[in-house]
């Protein structure tokens, strides 16, 4: 779903396309709402269905605010919003994707045991059941526990590789885990395509370049079907 050509939102977008700087919009507010950081409160980060921004840095404070708000722990629960990113064609049908979003449904964390050539120590992995926002399942899906928790992988690309081509391995069913973060939070590039009904977007000093800057404010901008907050740098 998209907006009405005379929505709000896309008189917004036009206002950036034209050269307009998002901190200067003298809109209704009704389906529009520009803010400064200072005004910026819970109640806001709760209130989206999604949260864009620009950088990774912004994207994990972000996460770790909007679990925060839901009580959760710092493990992660039945519940909790994630997005894979990377592709794994072969895995379900549908295929897992780079930037397929879903919830968590069930979960439980495990041990994989790789040979010591490959990896010394044991392998953590959320084994998790993910409902995607079709109502897809995804069962089984080998998520790797650290990347999760903080954005960094744990297998280096030769391991991953070397998990690969282990014939043994494969009978086994063994493969590398799965990289995932919190989807609370995302960067807007691995949002396009898609959209949520109320978004909240962080303008950063990333893109640099006026004319990028612009152009990634219109599309974080437009990734909103009925309302958006933009919180100015």
């Amino acid at each position: 779903m998209r907006q009405a050509l005379d929505s709000e939102i896309i008189r917004f977008s036009m206002w950036i396309r034209n050269g307009g700087k998002a901190g200067d919009y003298q809109g209704e507010n009704k389906e529009v709402k520009v803010l400064s950081p200072e005004e910026l409160n819970t109640g806001v980060l709760a209130w989206a269905d999604q949260i864009l921004c620009a950088t990774n840095a912004t994207r994990n404070k972000m996460n770790l605010e909007a679990r925060k708000i839901k009580g959760f722990p710092e493990a992660p629960q039945i519940g909790d919003k994630i997005i894979g990113l990377t592709n794994h064609w072969n895995f379900s049908d549908p295929p897992l994707t780079n930037g397929s979003i879903g919830t968590i449904t069930d979960a439980q964390t495990e041990f994989i045991r790789l040979p010591r050539y490959i990896s010394p120590e044991p392998i953590k992995i959320l084994r998790t059941t993910m409902i995607d926002e079709m109502g897809n399942t995804f069962y089984d899906i080998p998520i790797d526990y650290n990347c999760l928790m903080t954005g960094q992988k744990t297998l280096s690309v030769k391991q991953e590789i070397q998990i690969k081509n282990n014939e043994l391995l494969k009978e086994q069913g063994i493969e590398a885990p799965f990289d995932f973060a919190y989807g609370y939070a995302i960067t807007c590039h691995k949002f396009q395509g898609s959209s949520a009904p109320k978004v909240l977007v962080f303008e950063e000093r990333f893109p640099f370049e006026p004319i990028e800057h612009a152009r990634w404010i219109y599309t974080a901008a437009t990734r909103s079907e009925n309302r958006l907050v933009l919180v100015k740098r």
